[in-house]
């Protein structure tokens, strides 16, 4: 039997089949209706879930759950999206009954940073300790995994890291207060401390003004470059992402912390700095123990894996 892994993202939702909890024997991806109304939305998660049943050689009854990552506050013991600031869905949107119902098949749900870190967890063998997964990409996702399980926290909208105030009051975040971790350590983050930042004469105000435009890897090659403005936006950065990271495990203690997203693709310009911040700053210090921060490997199908394992032992 098989399953089916389904992560729903802005632009596009991603599906596949999935045997022996991470083999993934077949993916595809369509676009996110971008009106991003609930019954859109759902419309296309269910063909993209015919499309990946009617893909299984043995037949679509060999699919036997399908689990679904969803951006936003999850409930995910009744399997609705209480909230969504992404998609704009201010009210409970029941996403697993939406989908249980014409495929006649059981739904499990969970935020997608959930199956984000339970998909880079089970792909890395890590089923045993306590694992905290950060995704720094347009925003900031988090997820707990404990012996190889999700976290999901006492209510919905729990574990939302990207959430913690990191400076009270200042830059404003999509969820609609100031000072989030996410709203200064994600891509989007990086780029609007760049913007603020230009140096007249500068690599990183000329390729501003070139391109019109900044992105992630604009700014960390222009580390690698030795750009001093780019650098000094970059230690910035990196001086909120530690402070964030700190604080995450002075709370969780977790065995590590795995970072993952665009940002991360230049892990070898971040190791060293935000190791020795958290070392340095954690309660305790080395009396006590200090979570390794590491690089995610597993990329883009972490959610997909994820969400096939919602339901357990594949």
């Amino acid at each position: 039997m098989y399953r089916i892994g389904i992560d729903l993202g802005g632009t596009f939702i991603k599906g596949g089949i999935v045997r022996n909890k991470t083999d993934i024997i077949y993916k595809t991806k369509i676009e996110t209706p971008q009106s991003h109304t609930p019954g859109d939305t759902c419309e296309a998660i269910n063909e993209l879930v015919t499309m990946l049943r009617n893909n299984l050689a043995t037949g679509p009854d060999e699919c036997e759950l399908i689990g679904i990552g969803s951006p936003g506050s999850v409930d995910a013991g009744d399997g609705i999206v209480m909230y969504s600031n992404n998609f704009g869905w201010e009210r409970p949107v029941k996403l697993a009954e939406a989908i249980s119902i014409p495929q006649n098949l059981p739904v499990k749900i969970s935020n997608d940073a959930n199956c984000a870190a339970l998909g880079e967890c089970l792909a890395n063998n890590l089923d045993k300790g306590t694992y905290i997964v950060i995704t720094l990409g347009t925003g900031v996702g988090s997820g707990i995994i404990t012996d190889g399980r999700i976290y999901e926290g006492a209510h919905p909208g729990a574990i939302e890291m990207g959430h913690m105030m990191i400076r009270y009051g200042k830059r404003k975040c999509t969820c609609g207060m100031r000072g989030c971790f996410e709203s200064y350590c994600s891509a989007t983050g990086l780029i609007k401390t760049a913007v603020k930042n230009l140096k007249k004469g500068s690599g990183l105000y000329n390729a501003y003004k070139e391109k019109g435009q900044l992105d992630g890897k604009m700014i960390t090659d222009l580390v690698r470059a030795g750009d001093n403005n780019a650098k000094k936006v970059f230690d910035r950065y990196l001086t909120d992402l530690g402070t964030g990271l700190t604080c995450i495990c002075n709370v969780f203690r977790p065995d590590a912390v795995l970072l993952g997203g665009g940002v991360c693709e230049s892990f070898d310009l971040m190791d060293d700095f935000l190791n020795d911040f958290v070392r340095n700053n954690i309660f305790g210090r080395e009396n006590g123990f200090v979570p390794v921060i590491k690089k995610a490997t597993t990329g883009n199908d972490a959610g997909i894996i994820g969400a096939a394992n919602l339901a357990g032992d594949l």
